[in-house]
């Protein structure tokens, strides 16, 4: 019998992760949050963003560029 292998994707992220994993600066993801084209909210002294929120926005910036 195989042992199966999960992987678990992380609810949120950091302003760093997010930058990375949508494939921009920090600096251009700072400047998204700040026009409301990403939402993104404190926890501490950190700034986070959902998983669905990136993967919101990545899919609406792909279906405009795609209209």
């Amino acid at each position: 019998m195989q042992n199966a292998v999960v992987i678990q994707t992380p609810y949120s992220r950091t302003i760093a992760d997010a930058a990375n994993a949508i494939g921009i600066g920090k600096s251009t993801l700072w400047r998204l949050i700040a026009k409301g084209e990403i939402k993104a909210f404190p926890v501490g002294r950190r700034t986070l963003i959902t998983e669905e929120e990136i993967k919101r926005f990545v899919r609406e910036k792909s279906e405009a560029a795609n209209a």
